[in-house]
């Protein structure tokens, strides 16, 4: 889970340039300018604040131990495309990524972990292993761990799993961070949910004026009618089925339901669409095996946002799981449930031999197809998972992610991650009336929502305006806090760190600090045979180079963030302390790295 941001070696090519990299760069490629035979190139957000600041605390650590950094920094759509095609990660095009890793709250260790070191199987764009690191004892960890559940059992593998990644190197862990929100003064009813990173924006309300209490007194006035939400970028995809970081789930909650829902207690999904969790029932496997069934009933009200509106239905949400196995995008965390349900694997196999070149009409074609693990009729779908013994909990857990939302049959008229607004047919409160891409999105009431029918969302605006042209992290902040008019809640930019000490020493009201259970951030290492960080003896001593301490101050200190030595969390399964593997040693590094790259 979804999703904020997902997702870095010497290497002896000529530096490419951000322009040669691909289209969607966030400005010029910027490098340390040392004198050294080594350059790194490393790849990050332009328009994240964190980014930004890492990579310069990182190029000034390198740089102290003779390495060079070469900054690409790249807007947020291009740093997904680039992230997202193992071929660019073959060819060496990139280095090292700055990255953060959302977490849930839904499945907090194997929606969270498996998707980012299970080898193969979670290499882009299926997972988010986008270092392609590969070792068979982390991957054997996570597959045993996830067979787990949640027993102790599991926590001790994915404790190994986590263990093991970092005895290889394979990433650079800097935090987890609390997230630093804020919202005009006019804003009530404020729920953070850590999914989005944010507060729920179909829960907030929103007096302009005179407020007395909990009472507003014009409830009813045009400015306490309309939503407005600032920020910097755009969400990943605007699919229901694809997306995969928490900016989409965050836009996703306004006009698309879930199974489940993310909810503002992490490990508790709220049941959404579900009228109820639903019971395991052991079942023989065509092969002889026993799995589990799990047969979810969907609430008789939820409508589609169609002219006549109509009912969201079982192979709805067959439809919707089936587009996320597609070759032309298909969704980040795949390798989560590929071989979980039942023929779900040779499903994928046959959609995937269309190629990502593939038409309309094939896709059409495909997500017809039968699968044994998927079966529905008006009311309801049984999902059969190959695991026997699966509990509620892990049922539960998986079908929160958005990739199990329903799609209407609307969605086939475009390619997977391309859909036009009349396509985008809703299932919440707002419907989308418009979408720039990297510009706005402008959402309207949606008449066939019944609030009845809804457990996890309210309706309280005439219309939701999602402002994303606001340069930076600092002017969208300047414009909550000045109570602009124009600016209720914030999008994608989040109060920056050099900001959160004033407005803590202010005691300012409106700054709430809300838990995320994330990696955020860190570094991901290219271990592709391209870069000379292939080498894992390499990758070590490059982490003893950096100065975790440092890179924390840089992303606001302490203050909001927890220095993180491991991959997983406090309060996520297998989650272990343990020392620094890697503790800063600039002097050994440098006469370390200067023998091996010679």
């Amino acid at each position: 889970m979804p999703r904020s941001v997902h997702r870095l070696v010497p290497v002896a090519v000529a530096a490419l340039t951000c322009t040669a990299l691909a289209a969607g760069c966030g400005g010029e490629a910027t490098g340390d300018g040392a004198d050294a035979s080594t350059t790194l190139k490393v790849l990050y957000r332009a328009e994240s604040h964190n980014g930004v600041r890492v990579f310069d605390t990182v190029r000034s650590q390198l740089a102290a131990v003779g390495i060079r950094a070469e900054g690409l920094p790249m807007s947020d759509q291009g740093y997904a495309r680039v992230l997202r095609d193992p071929e660019r990660a073959e060819a060496g095009d990139w280095d090292i990524a700055i990255a953060a890793r959302a977490n849930d709250g839904a499945d907090t260790t194997a929606d969270f972990l498996g998707p980012l070191v299970g080898g193969a199987a979670a290499f882009p764009p299926t997972g988010s292993n986008f270092g392609l690191y590969e070792n068979p004892d982390t991957t054997a960890a996570v597959a045993e761990a996830r067979a787990g559940g949640d027993s102790p059992a599991a926590a001790a593998a994915w404790a190994r799993a986590d263990r093991q990644v970092m005895t290889d190197a394979a990433v650079y862990p800097i935090a987890t961070p609390q997230q630093a929100s804020y919202a005009a003064s006019s804003i009530g009813d404020r729920v953070y949910v850590p999914a989005f990173q944010n507060y729920d924006p179909t829960r907030v309300t929103k007096c302009v004026g005179d407020r007395r209490g909990t009472t507003c007194v014009k409830p009813g006035s045009a400015e306490n009618r309309t939503l407005h939400l600032v920020g910097a970028g755009d969400v990943d995809v605007m699919d229901p089925n694809l997306s995969y970081y928490s900016i989409g789930y965050l836009g996703l909650r306004l006009w698309s339901r879930q199974l489940f829902a993310f909810s503002n207690d992490p490990g508790k999904p709220a049941p959404d669409l579900a009228v109820a969790a639903p019971s395991p029932q052991p079942v023989t496997l065509a092969d002889g095996s026993t799995g589990t069934a799990f047969r979810v009933q969907l609430r008789p009200q939820a409508r589609w946002g169609t002219t006549p509106a109509r009912p969201v239905t079982g192979p709805d949400v067959l439809r919707g799981v089936k587009r996320t196995c597609n070759p032309v995008l298909p969704f980040g965390g795949l390798d989560r449930y590929r071989d979980l349900i039942e023929g779900f694997d040779a499903f994928c196999d046959g959609f995937e031999a269309l190629g990502p070149d593939a038409s309309v009409e094939d896709v059409a074609t495909a997500v017809d197809a039968e699968v044994p693990g998927l079966q529905a009729d008006a009311g309801s779908v049984t999902f059969t998972f190959t695991r026997a013994g699966m509990t509620t909990a892990d049922a539960v857990g998986l079908l929160t992610s958005p990739a199990f939302a329903p799609a209407p049959q609307e969605v086939l008229a475009d390619l997977p991650g391309r859909l036009q607004v009349p396509n985008m047919v809703a299932s919440g409160p707002y419907r989308v009336q418009s979408y720039e891409p990297g510009r706005s999105i402008v959402l309207t009431p949606n008449p066939a929502w019944v609030a009845a029918s809804d457990p996890v969302r309210e309706r309280h605006f005439d219309q939701v305006v999602v402002d994303q042209t606001h340069p930076n992290q600092d002017q969208a902040l300047k414009l909550l806090t000045d109570n602009s008019p124009r600016a209720d809640l914030a999008w994608d930019s989040f109060v920056p760190a050099s900001v959160v000490p004033r407005l803590v020493k202010a005691d300012d009201p409106n700054l709430t600090f809300g838990a995320t259970y994330a990696l955020d951030p860190y570094l991901v290492f290219n271990t592709s045979a391209a870069s000379e960080l292939g080498d894992v003896a390499v990758r070590r001593s490059l982490s003893t180079a950096l100065d975790r301490t440092a890179l924390v101050d840089a992303v606001g200190g302490t203050l909001l963030n927890s220095p993180l030595t491991h991959l997983l969390p406090p309060g996520t399964l297998g989650s272990q302390p343990y020392a620094d593997p890697y503790p800063y040693d600039p002097e050994r590094a440098a006469a370390v790295l200067a023998a091996q790259l010679r």
